[in-house]
């Protein structure tokens, strides 16, 4: 009985790392897959062909489809550099940082807003709360190049909805969770507009093609699997010594459970988590 108990507090305590490496590392080399197909289909104008433009885009701009890459953020500061895709649900956020839908372009009149992961899928704000005032985030898209100026930071509850600001002015708002490994609070930085450059030639704008990432699972799946692998976990424990094959088998079952396991989980996430 107690062996029995020992393997079984074995087998959830290598679950349990495995699960944290999952988060560090599985879900990075996932998002990397994704940043490099939203890279492929980013058009964005040739620096040579970018002349200054003041303050803001000319003409409105057609909404961009969720899922399709908008632009590229870089804040050398913290060395991010990572392509910007439309839509804040979880699916979006797997694969980058995202553009709040409803909000408008970066560069354009308004109070442009950009979420991103903290501690998971890829982790692009990682380091956003080491930004000091003056610092720049340089925004890149089919509109031009834009750089903006870190003005301010506050951290406010999850359910506040005044993060983002009515402006008169282009501006960028950057939101992520804080603390670090905790989804308690929201991290917000706020920017302003400095610099802009714009195509010498206006064009009809064509946002890229969406892509097309896994929806969230339901908490019905999300917990049968649950079950599933915490059952396979037991018969591996049990059948240790008794059949070698069949705990193989088994055993195997488990790993693959466990590893969808760790995806619906890491889905299951508050966003910015």
């Amino acid at each position: 009985m107690v062996g029995t108990i020992g393997r079984t507090l074995v087998v959830l305590g290598l679950a349990i790392c495995g699960f944290a490496l999952y988060l560090t590392v599985g879900t990075s080399l996932s998002e990397h897959h994704d940043q490099v197909l939203l890279a492929e289909r980013l058009n964005l104008p040739a620096l040579h062909n970018l002349v200054p433009a003041g303050h803001t885009v000319a003409a409105p701009q057609p909404t961009p489809p969720i899922g399709s890459a908008i632009g590229r953020i870089i804040i050398p500061t913290i060395g991010v550099n990572q392509v910007i895709i439309e839509g804040t649900g979880e699916a979006q956020l797997e694969a980058g940082p995202g553009h709040y839908p409803g909000t408008v372009l970066p560069g354009e009149t308004g109070d442009a807003a950009i979420a991103g992961h903290r501690t998971t899928w890829g982790r692009p704000f990682w380091s956003l709360d080491r930004l000091r005032l003056g610092d720049p985030i340089i925004v890149e898209s089919p509109l031009g190049r834009f750089t903006f100026t870190v003005t301010g930071a506050v951290t406010v509850l999850p359910t506040d909805l005044g993060a983002i600001l009515p402006s008169t002015t282009p501006s960028l708002t950057l939101t992520t969770c804080t603390p670090k490994f905790s989804a308690a609070r929201r991290l917000i930085v706020r920017a302003s507009l400095q610099a802009s450059a714009v195509p010498r030639s206006a064009a009809h704008l064509r946002w890229s093609t969406p892509l097309l990432a896994p929806r969230p699972p339901s908490p019905l799946v999300l917990a049968l699997v649950v079950a599933l692998t915490a059952l396979a976990a037991v018969l591996t424990v049990v059948l240790w010594r008794r059949q070698r094959l069949a705990s193989v088998l088994v055993g195997l079952g488990g790993m693959a459970a466990l590893s969808l396991t760790y995806t619906l989980i890491a889905r299951a996430l508050p966003g910015g988590f």
